[in-house]
């Protein structure tokens, strides 16, 4: 227990000094923007507590890609990257379709400054990439909608839409193509927000927070390349296990225990599909833990359209998973905080009354929402076998 008590405890912590930092250093405001070297971009943006850069270098069959999270030096005036960044090689078919990203490494960096005649060098400490491009800013974003509510009064909006790492956002079609709408929250919104989870009346409590942030000016918008599978690669689902798609990427979302079959709800990045299983299993035993579904075997699959992860920005717009609050990316391992606290009380392995004692003594500001969050978890989904024993 010791041992989770401190995970639990580093990441709180963490989460908490992350959230102090959500202004723009004195200074730094000249790096927010876009960058251009012939075919090589550079996308600069402040996400709360560091800039968010992603460079995107054009090839004839697709393009190599890097990410970094930087931190801004005052007294030099440049960014310097944290040791994890990210280099991808991105693939297109021949009609410009995406086809696959594999990183190439996680473990790169890099420091990026703007000289006097504000053009923007950067130096790639892991295998030169950088070296003598020189980036010229490109004329600032205009955006297809001013604010959330005239997106959402598009025709094209899908019915997508929710909260996410900081922003509001909302899935629109425009000409053909899946764009992601989004807004950033404001010390409004989220005081907004924090109250749905404090008010006697969720509705009307949901129902200001959505009008208010319907108000809000559009920051940035951008494409889903992900495409959805074909129905040959659909069909190549049947036959397998459950737990081999999610080693593949996929996401188990729901279950369905149908009069005439069970079936598992998975997402692959942006698309549901609904896969038909082999065998039943009781919905009730798998919340209980008492029974594993990773073994069911596929017998058909079809797709079931977007999914919730459309509106989630720790997946990139190729489908991707990036964490952004801690900055890595691969396949979403599935780990939740709140999940996790939920599982360790549920095994007797941590109980409330130490967890609370330890919350309120290292994250006091915190302490009420998260145990406040965790005992609804607990009333929802059923006490532990001890406690139900001591009923």
């Amino acid at each position: 227990m010791k041992k989770l008590l401190l995970t639990v405890l580093a990441l709180l912590i963490a989460l908490t000094v992350l959230a102090e930092g959500d202004i723009v250093p004195e200074g730094a405001e000249k790096f927010i923007g876009d960058w251009q070297d012939g075919e090589t971009f550079i996308l600069m943006d402040w996400d709360d507590e560091c800039f968010r850069v992603l460079i995107i270098q054009g090839r004839d069959d697709g393009q190599t890609e890097w990410e970094y999270s930087c931190l801004y030096d005052s007294e030099t005036g440049a960014l310097a990257s944290l040791p994890y960044g990210v280099r991808r090689e991105v693939v297109f078919d021949d009609n410009g379709e995406f086809v696959s990203s594999d990183e190439v490494y996680g473990d790169g960096e890099a420091a990026f400054a703007i000289d006097e005649n504000d053009r923007l060098t950067w130096q790639d400490e892991k295998d030169g990439a950088g070296d003598g491009l020189v980036f010229e800013r490109l004329p600032g974003f205009e955006p297809l909608f001013s604010d959330m509510r005239e997106a959402l009064a598009d025709e094209g909006y899908t019915g997508f839409e929710g909260t996410s790492c900081g922003y509001y956002v909302a899935v629109v079609e425009v000409d053909g193509a899946l764009n992601r709408v989004a807004a950033e929250l404001d010390e409004t919104a989220l005081k907004l927000e924090d109250a749905i989870y404090e008010s006697d009346d969720l509705s009307a409590a949901v129902e200001a927070y959505e009008d208010y942030v319907r108000t809000l000016p559009v920051s940035y918008l951008e494409e889903i390349v992900q495409q959805s599978m074909t129905e040959e690669e659909t069909a190549q689902i049947i036959g397998k296990t459950i737990g081999e798609l999610e080693e593949q990427g996929f996401e188990a979302l729901s279950f369905d225990d149908g009069s005439e079959a069970f079936v598992v709800t998975m997402a692959f990045g942006m698309y549901d599909y609904d896969l038909t299983v082999n065998e039943s299993v009781d919905i009730q035993a798998l919340w209980d833990g008492k029974a594993d579904y990773e073994t069911l075997t596929v017998k058909s699959a079809v797709y079931a359209g977007l999914s919730p992860n459309v509106t989630d920005l720790n997946y990139l717009p190729d489908g991707t998973w990036y964490d952004t609050e801690f900055g890595f990316e691969g396949e979403d391992d599935g780990f939740d905080l709140m999940e996790a606290l939920f599982e360790a009380v549920q095994s007797g392995e941590l109980d409330l009354e130490t967890l609370e004692s330890t919350l309120r003594e290292a994250v006091p500001d915190q302490a009420d929402e998260i145990m406040g969050y965790l005992k609804s978890m607990i009333k929802t989904f059923g006490a532990s076998e001890d406690e139900d024993a001591g009923d």
